[in-house]
């Protein structure tokens, strides 16, 4: 049950990355940039709940997972500063996307 929140709330997180980082005002893109802060606070916190459920069973995917989940919330972060300064890169786009395909394939393996 977990693991199907922690999908859910990964691919919600997406669409309002995606949404967010696509805004044209600074206003819009505040409002997604607070939305998308609540869903990975949640993100964490479901994954915390996985993690201390299959630590005993599979540690290094569970570990690894939780790793990826905070290296995409700091990911996201550096994408909606850059969004702020205008100067967003398809680099750091592409890279943000990596750690978001990375985190839901860890989850779907779990």
């Amino acid at each position: 049950m977990w693991t199907i929140i922690n999908l859910t709330i990964a691919i919600v997180l997406i669409v309002t990355v995606i949404i967010g980082l696509t805004a044209k005002s600074q206003k819009q893109v505040k409002k997604w940039m607070t939305i998308t802060r609540c869903l990975y606070l949640l993100l964490l916190i479901t994954g915390v709940v996985i993690l201390f459920y299959l630590f005993p069973i599979k540690p290094l995917v569970a570990i690894l997972k939780f790793a990826l989940a905070i290296c995409l919330v700091v990911l996201i972060e550096m994408s909606f500063a850059k969004k702020q300064e205008q100067s967003m890169t398809i680099g750091l786009s592409a890279v943000l996307s990596l750690f978001f395909i990375l985190v839901i394939a860890c989850g779907y393996y779990l």
